[in-house]
């Protein structure tokens, strides 16, 4: 599963659109191997920055609820940055589970889940 260059029929990804998670459950039950990177606007931007990049427009937090309601155990493969500063690509690669749970968390709050 290629997660920044999924598309649909349509030619958008449908990691991007409100039913991602879905997509997940629906499309990827035998998935063993996840790229993750995220995706812009795909005319004028690379695309392969780490996960939950400032300007990225994967919904991460769908993805992995997807993820996570077909059991999924498979590796996951950050893709390289393409052209980008190594090192500043590395940290970004490096905090993204901390990054996530964050955005996670405040998921939650915001929509009083939290607690």
């Amino acid at each position: 599963l290629d997660i920044g260059h999924a598309r649909d029929d349509d030619k958008v990804n449908p990691f991007v659109k409100s039913r991602a998670a879905d997509t997940i459950q629906s499309q990827c039950a035998n998935v063993n191997h996840t790229h993750l990177h995220d995706s812009f606007d795909q005319k004028s931007r690379v695309d392969h920055w780490p996960p939950m990049h400032k300007d990225g427009i994967i919904r991460w937090i769908e993805v992995f609820e997807g993820l996570q309601a077909i059991g999924y155990g498979g590796h996951f493969i950050f893709e390289d940055g393409r052209g980008e500063d190594p090192d500043v690509w590395m940290e970004h690669a490096a905090t993204f589970p901390e990054r996530f749970v964050e955005r996670r968390l405040a998921t939650e709050n915001t929509e009083g889940h939290g607690g």
